[in-house]
């Protein structure tokens, strides 16, 4: 399956034609410490009955009509137990977030943030990421939360490749 097919990497488009400072992505890495993202997916997961076995997440600028339009927070969750509802799960994720930052809040009114970009991975992803990278869980945990995007894009590919089996 290509990974335009695949629900669980759906491009969401952004409204709206706010231009936001240069230093919004620096900025929005200030809002959030790894704990509060850790607090913030445990809410989304109790609300939508749903169980999180581990994330990452970075910083994204997103675009509209070819122009910069917002950053957002793009967050890649393995779940134990997924939700019912993928939609509830990122709503109450957004939820929590704005309970837990004020200056994210703020700007999100004002519209220099989109809302959260959720991805869903396959189970198993995070374990197969880190035996093809010889990386122990430790380190993964240390980056779930970077504006480096390597962690998160090496997740991804990994979930759209899947599987493979090393050969000796």
């Amino acid at each position: 399956m290509h990974q335009s097919d695949n629900p669980f990497f759906a491009q969401q488009s952004v409204a709206g034609d706010a231009v936001p400072s240069a230093e919004d992505g620096d900025q929005f890495m200030g809002l959030f410490s790894p704990g509060d993202l850790d607090v913030a997916v445990d809410g989304a997961a109790r609300a939508a009955r749903a169980t999180v076995a581990t994330f990452v997440a970075s910083p994204i600028e997103t675009f509209f009509n070819g122009r910069l339009a917002r950053t957002a927070l793009e967050i890649a969750v393995e779940f134990f137990i997924p939700p019912a509802a993928k939609e509830v799960f990122a709503e109450q994720l957004e939820a929590q977030l704005l309970c837990l930052s004020d200056a994210y809040a703020q700007g999100r009114r004002q519209g220099r943030f989109a809302a959260p970009l959720l991805r869903s991975i396959p189970a198993g992803t995070f374990h197969q990421w880190r035996m093809a990278r010889h990386c122990d869980e430790t380190v993964q945990h240390a980056d779930r939360w970077t504006r480096q995007r390597r962690t998160l894009n090496s997740l991804l590919d990994q979930a759209r490749v899947g599987f493979r089996e090393l050969s000796a």
